[in-house]
């Protein structure tokens, strides 16, 4: 495993403890679950890691979903870690471990300036990524668009779905006659 392989790419320091399913970067797990909060995408590939799969479309936004049960077991240990942990002195060892290495840095410029030139080429590197992301989808968006075969899919799955909510309310008031409201919903 080369350096670069073992340093987490969202904080910047060493001693990664888990993988992601699929691509296999890796994180520490406070960072990944933190990260995915917001993206839930692979930081480096922008892959979305095995057993994560898209729930409903809202807007251009896909929204993710994962039960416990689809996630790596070492994905869930490190969480349910992170979340449980309360005396944690793990943590207080990464905060002097970070301390030291501030102190480290801010004393030898040269090792200050490859710092800071890395975290630019970071910056770079994820700004291109974004604008390539950005071209990429425009791109595709313009093909669903324009492309007359996919445009024939997409009329058949809207036509599919009208079916589909018609059936769906029939039954829901079929059960509702025969059952009675669902719970919670008080019906006046």
């Amino acid at each position: 495993m080369s350096e670069e392989d073992a340093q987490c790419v969202i904080c910047c320091e060493g001693a990664c403890d888990v993988a992601l399913p699929g691509c296999g970067h890796r994180f520490h797990t406070a960072c990944i679950l933190s990260h995915a909060q917001y993206d839930v995408k692979c930081p480096v590939c922008r892959r979305t890691p095995d057993g994560v799969r898209a729930r409903a479309r809202e807007a251009d936004a896909v929204v993710y979903v994962a039960t416990l049960d689809d996630l790596p077991s070492e994905l869930v240990a490190g969480w349910r870690r992170v979340e449980e942990e309360e005396d944690d002195g793990e943590r207080d060892e990464w905060i002097r471990y970070r301390t030291r290495r501030r102190r480290c840095l801010n004393r030898d410029p040269r090792l200050l300036a490859d710092f800071n030139r890395l975290r630019d080429l970071r910056r770079s590197i994820q700004e291109e990524r974004g604008s390539a992301e950005t071209r990429y989808k425009l791109l595709c968006r313009d093909v669903w668009r324009r492309d007359e075969t996919i445009r024939v899919h997409i009329h058949t799955i809207e036509r599919l779905r009208r079916r589909e909510r018609r059936l769906e309310r029939r039954l829901h008031n079929d059960l509702r006659e025969r059952v009675g409201p669902e719970p919670g919903s008080h019906v006046e």
